[in-house]
């Protein structure tokens, strides 16, 4: 299953990445349950309530205050949850700048 669901990711992070060919942003993940999650895309001021669905870029900083929040962060093709603290999302690995990342079996 959780071959399908990388499978089906990576198709729509392609499709996502040729929509945005000009920027600098590289997909590398997916919210899959929000919580109390807010997103702060790279180079901005104000961040969004994280949605389930939102497709996170590299740059991007995940901040959450009490309610876990979980992603796909396909570079490593893993599940994490954040349960509080904050994460940048790089091209290649996860920086933890404060909290707890909790890895998802596969």
């Amino acid at each position: 299953m959780n071959k399908l669901i990388f499978g089906g990711l990576a198709a729509v992070l392609a499709l996502q990445s040729l929509y945005a060919a000009d920027t600098k942003e590289e997909p590398v993940g997916l919210i899959l349950s929000a919580g109390s999650g807010k997103v702060l895309r790279a180079n901005t001021e104000t961040p969004l309530a994280a949605r389930a669905g939102d497709i996170l870029f590299s740059g991007d900083d995940l901040k959450v205050a009490d309610t876990p929040t979980s992603f796909l962060f396909c570079p490593a093709k893993t599940s994490q949850t954040l349960a509080s603290g904050e994460v940048v999302l790089e091209a290649k690995q996860l920086k933890l700048k404060a909290g707890k990342l909790t890895r998802l079996s596969r």
